[in-house]
């Protein structure tokens, strides 16, 4: 049996000297096609008699810039920055590349800079820079792996709640160890309005496990909020949370797909809890994180928060809550209580509801301010592409609804305002998720690309996702996750000699070099197959399909190699192997019965 194996090419089968005199050649007859280059060779080599007066005196112009190799082919000459002997500045030749070859000349990933020294170094045509910059910003490869998100996106202003318990958000902090009570997960509620922590240590994280911690925890003790916030968790996006929802007559909003700053207050607050708990962890196994998150929960609570200028458990219970330590020093009075002193409790609440409003007013007031100061400084910090699109006439926070804009300002078409991107625009999605056993630090952060179905808001764009694209997220993204994709224009046509036209014109890639047009020997190429020793599967690290592979005894060799299916043609043998060794197979589970 005969299978095809081909030989390797061999470098002592090129000989250098030729390849290099083809590639010359091909670049010479290059020069001599496009007007500009063939007028100045003309030019150099005194051969006046064919050209007009026009083009004479232009080609003069920047001749002294130019000289011409024994071979024919047109230099660029200029004066290096470096001296050499006698103080006289060096002279560096450089090739001039022809418009139609300049995609050939690539200077690597090395960003516009740095290719742009490369290739002038080297070579020399009309507009070198601006082709390289248009090179390096069209390039897939430093697309996706290179640069992060700059664009940062509008701020509509924050959504506002009015009083404690009107707007709730929910995150899970997870994985976490396995507690002694069987914990893993710990899932996080917040007060928009307050900062009122309530915290709950998990063993399970499904939707109706999800929703039961709600009930207790939070409906239970504070009635159904108007609108839970959350990220966009299969267990909160799930039919039964939605349902449970519904039931307490609370809309759920999600955040935008990879958008955290989207829910930054309760973000914030799972990182104060995490370093938190760090601290006062001892367990070495960490075993007892559960319990110390719960207890924290109170320090949080009764912490002054700079922005409402209270603590959360003052703006929700109307008092401060008493320390141990408070609670052990104060005095305590015995005795019969008199008429007084049953009228003090009654008082004391009137006191205390008197001052919780006074309170709860001006903390909506702090934070109206704060949100509507953090946003417009977010938009005057924004560069003048984005301005650009930044609506007018939404800046007045107080128009602003839950979702930070109203439904007739949305279906409204902004004017004076330029879109960041169109319709149909294809742009790179940043996305830090890897596959299992990579790292981030290796991965391509930018994915795609997308195409733009349609503008949601100024900072929001609904991406159209292709049927078997592998991707399921979200389609509406936040515009600091977008990047345009540079498509390189067609060049102009260039200007060619009147003696030739289009279809005479010499293709450089139609012929091959000599070291592209070598044919192995087909004869020599195969090799018979005396037997088929042994397969395997190997492991396989990347996404490909992995491929069998046979341990394969050639005629006339003694060393057998390895050698994927796809090189093989011996169906015979093959058939004859995995049928013997199906056989050896049902023997031995027959004998171990």
């Amino acid at each position: 049996m005969k299978s095809s194996h081909p030989r390797a090419p061999s470098a002592n089968d090129i000989d250098p000297a030729v390849v290099q005199a083809e590639r010359r050649r091909r670049i010479d007859i290059a020069q001599d096609e496009e007007l500009r280059w063939a007028d100045l060779k003309a030019y150099l080599r005194s051969e006046l008699s064919q050209l007009s007066f026009r083009r004479v005196r232009n080609a003069g112009k920047v001749a002294d810039d130019f000289v011409l190799s024994e071979g024919g082919l047109l230099y660029c000459h200029n004066r290096s920055r470096h001296r050499g002997g006698d103080d006289e500045p060096i002279l560096n030749l450089r090739l001039v590349v022809p418009t139609t070859m300049v995609d050939e000349v690539e200077g690597g990933h090395q960003g516009i800079v740095r290719t742009y020294h490369r290739v002038k170094s080297d070579y020399y045509w009309i507009g070198i820079y601006a082709d390289v910059v248009r090179h390096v910003q069209a390039c897939e490869d430093c697309c996706t792996s290179k640069s992060k998100p700059h664009l940062r996106g509008y701020s509509p202003v924050n959504i506002v709640s009015d009083r404690p318990f009107h707007i709730v958000s929910m995150d899970f902090v997870m994985p976490l160890p396995r507690t002694r009570r069987s914990n893993t997960a710990l899932l996080q509620f917040q007060d928009h309005f307050t900062g009122f922590v309530i915290a709950k240590s998990m063993a399970e994280t499904g939707a109706l496990e999800v929703a039961k911690v709600f009930e207790e925890n939070v409906f239970r003790r504070f009635g159904a909020p108007s609108l839970v916030r959350h990220d966009r968790d299969p267990r909160f996006m799930s039919e039964v949370f939605q349902k449970f929802s519904e039931m307490m007559q609370s809309r759920s909003r999600a955040t935008l797909s990879y958008r955290q700053l989207a829910n930054g207050q309760q973000e914030r607050s799972v990182k104060t809890m995490i370093q938190t708990v760090r601290i006062y962890v001892e367990d070495p196994l960490q075993a007892d994180w559960d319990d110390i998150a719960e207890r924290v929960v109170y320090a949080i609570n009764n912490s002054r928060d700079s922005t409402q200028q209270g603590t959360p458990f003052y703006l929700v219970r109307g008092w401060e809550a008493r320390s141990t330590m408070k609670a052990m020093t104060e005095s305590v009075r015995h005795g019969q209580n008199s008429s007084a002193d049953l009228a003090a409790p009654a008082e004391w609440r009137r006191e205390a509801n008197r001052q919780r409003e006074v309170a709860l007013r001006l903390a909506a007031e702090y934070q109206l301010k704060e949100k509507a100061r953090q946003a417009r400084e977010h938009n005057e910090s924004l560069g003048r592409v984005e301005q650009r699109a930044t609506p007018q006439a939404r800046d007045n926070p107080e128009n602003a609804e839950l979702g930070g804009v109203s439904a007739e300002s949305a279906e409204a078409p902004a004017e004076s305002t330029k879109s960041l991107f169109k319709e149909g625009d294809r742009v790179w999605l940043c996305m830090e998720r890897v596959k299992q056993g990579l790292t981030k630090k290796l991965a391509h952060r930018w994915h795609g690309s997308f195409r733009v179905k349609r503008k949601v808001e100024e900072f929001a764009y609904e991406l159209e996702l292709p049927d078997k694209s592998g991707y399921r997220f979200h389609p509406v993204i936040h515009v600091s996750r977008l990047k345009k994709v540079v498509d390189t224009e067609k060049r102009p046509t260039t200007r060619l000699i009147a003696e030739l036209e289009e279809g005479q014109r010499f293709d450089y890639d139609e012929e091959l070099l000599p070291e592209d047009s070598w044919e192995p020997d087909e004869g020599a190429s195969q090799y018979e197959v005396e037997d088929i020793l042994d397969d395997e599967l190997p492991l396989c690290t990347s996404t490909a399909r992995n491929e069998i592979r046979f341990k394969v005894k050639w005629v006339g060799y003694e060393v057998p190699s390895w050698e994927p299916l796809s090189n093989l043609s011996c169906g015979g043998l093959l058939f004859e192997y995995l049928r013997q060794k199906t056989g050896k197979s049902s023997t031995n589970g027959a004998s171990c019965r």
